[in-house]
């Protein structure tokens, strides 16, 4: 019955880390004794350094570590754990991505360490605010015109209205796609006639055959 922390150290002396044995120890630790390690941040941190990233992370899950953690642990070393980094998002309570979703400077990095099609993946897990997500798919070389129309095809009437109020965001839209994808952004968003019929008119020749249709389409 010795303390966690002391088996833990003996399993991680001499020549290689015992990863089985402390897979098992954390796994069939006691809640207080999971609480008491997390505490012990040199402990942790030795443990990151001994073991391969997949098996820290199995640790960080055993100990039921805060998402942060484990998240950081999955963009540490060569490369970030994209797999895993999805399926930890997706398992996290509501509370738990409330929490993440507010952190900033932990956003920022997933958004720096992904690709822009996981990151987006990412961001529908932890049911980011549709203006982020709509900003991270204008983000990098060129937007992802296909994930903004769907995007605003599938937003709740709120968030439509949420992103038709923020007029920094409309703008981008506005600068970052094609007209045509523009017409059918503001038709899945509900925008207003007259600016819907704005942006055909726009560029080097207006597009008559998009007035028509948004005119034909119009309620009455």
């Amino acid at each position: 019955n010795a303390p966690l922390a002391q088996r833990l150290r003996l399993a991680m002396d001499g020549w290689g880390a015992d990863e089985k044995a402390i897979l098992q120890i954390t796994k069939d630790a006691s809640d207080a004794q999971k609480l008491e390690l997390l505490k012990d941040t040199a402990l942790v941190k030795r443990l990151a350094s001994e073991l391969s990233r997949e098996n820290m992370l199995v640790v960080l899950a055993n100990l039921n570590a805060p998402l942060a953690l484990r998240l950081n642990t999955a963009m540490d070393g060569w490369g970030a754990d994209e797999k895993a980094i999805f399926q930890i998002t997706k398992d996290a309570s509501d509370a738990q991505k409330v929490e993440l979703l507010k952190d900033t400077a932990l956003v920022k990095r997933l958004a720096s360490e992904l690709s822009r099609q996981n990151m987006l993946a990412v961001l529908a897990n932890l049911k980011a605010p549709l203006p982020l997500r709509l900003n991270t798919a204008m983000d990098g070389w060129g937007a992802d015109e296909k994930a903004i129309l769907q995007l605003t095809k599938d937003a709740t009437d709120t968030e439509k209205q949420e992103v038709l109020k923020d007029k920094a965001l409309v703008a981008r839209l506005k600068d970052q796609v094609s007209r045509e994808t523009m017409i059918q952004t503001l038709t899945n968003l509900k925008s207003p006639l007259k600016d819907r019929i704005e942006v055909a008119l726009s560029g080097w020749s207006s597009d008559e055959k998009a007035v028509v249709a948004i005119l034909k389409n119009a309620d009455p």
